[in-house]
C-alpha cells in the first residue's frame, strides 16, 4: 500500500508498523484534505491497462448519468492522468454539475482544459455552481491564474460572488486585499478593485471589517 501511494504522490505514505500507515497530505491538496482522503480510499492497489480502461469507462458513465457523481469524480481522480482524455468529453455536457465535476477533476490532474471549463462556469451569471467553480480554481490552478480570474469576479454585481471572491483572494494573500491591524487581533480589510461599495463584518474566526470599493 505504501509503495502504491508513494508511486502516485512521492513521500505521502510512511509505514509505521504492521498494517499501519501514516499519510502526509501533498501540497496540492493542502486545502482539500478530505478530498485527498477520499481519493486514497478510492485508489486501487492493482491495475492493468485493460482494467484501468474499463474502470475509466465505468466511472465516466457514473459521473455523467448517475446520482453518485461525486463518487465517479473521486474515482477518476484516483486513477490519475489516464482519465483526462475521457473526462474532456464531459465538458460539453448540458448538465452544469457534470461540467463542474469534470473540470475540477481535470484541473486537479493538471489539465488547463479543466481550468477553462471552470472559468466559464465561475463567470456565467446564470450558473448555480459559480462559487464551487471559483473554489476549485483557487485550490488547484496556478496562483497567477487563480488571482486573475478572482480579480475579475470582484466586479460582479452579485454580492455573494464578490464576498466569496474576497475570501479566496485572502487565502491567496493577493494584493487586491489590503489589511490593517486596528486593535488586538482585529483587522480592517479593504478591496479597492470593485465598483460596488459594501461593508461586511466577520465576528467569528478572525474578527474583521471588510470594505468593498474602498
Amino acid at each position: 500500500i505504501r509503495n502504491r501511494l508513494n508511486g502516485r504522490w512521492d513521500g505521502t505514505a510512511k509505514a509505521v508498523g504492521p498494517g499501519q500507515i501514516i499519510l502526509k497530505v501533498p501540497a496540492k491538496y493542502r486545502g482539500q484534505k478530505q478530498r485527498f482522503v477520499s481519493i486514497v480510499k478510492a485508489t486501487y492497489l492493482s491495475e492493468t491497462r485493460e482494467i484501468t480502461r474499463e474502470r475509466i469507462k465505468t466511472f465516466v458513465r457514473r459521473l455523467a448519468v448517475s446520482e453518485d457523481k461525486y463518487g465517479g469524480e473521486i474515482a477518476l481522480e484516483a486513477i490519475g492522468n489516464e482519465s483526462v482524455s475521457k473526462l474532456g468529453a464531459l465538458l460539453n455536457s448540458s448538465n452544469e454539475e457534470v461540467r463542474l465535476r469534470a473540470g475540477r477533476c481535470m484541473l486537479n490532474l493538471g489539465s488547463d482544459i479543466g481550468l477553462e471549463a471552470l472559468r466559464e462556469l465561475a463567470m456565467h451569471k446564470g450558473s448555480a455552481y459559480r462559487i464551487e467553480a471559483l473554489e476549485a480554481i483557487t485550490s488547484a490552478a496556478s496562483r497567477n491564474a487563480a488571482a486573475a480570474i478572482s480579480r475579475r469576479l470582484l466586479r460582479d454585481e452579485d454580492f455573494a460572488i464578490r464576498l466569496a471572491t474576497y475570501e479566496q483572494l485572502r487565502k491567496l494573500d493577493d494584493i487586491a486585499v489590503t489589511q490593517t491591524l486596528i486593535a488586538h487581533n482585529f483587522y480592517l480589510e479593504e478591496i479597492a478593485r470593485t465598483e460596488y461599495t459594501a461593508i461586511f463584518v466577520f465576528r467569528s474566526g478572525q474578527p474583521r471589517i471588510v470594505l468593498f470599493g474602498a
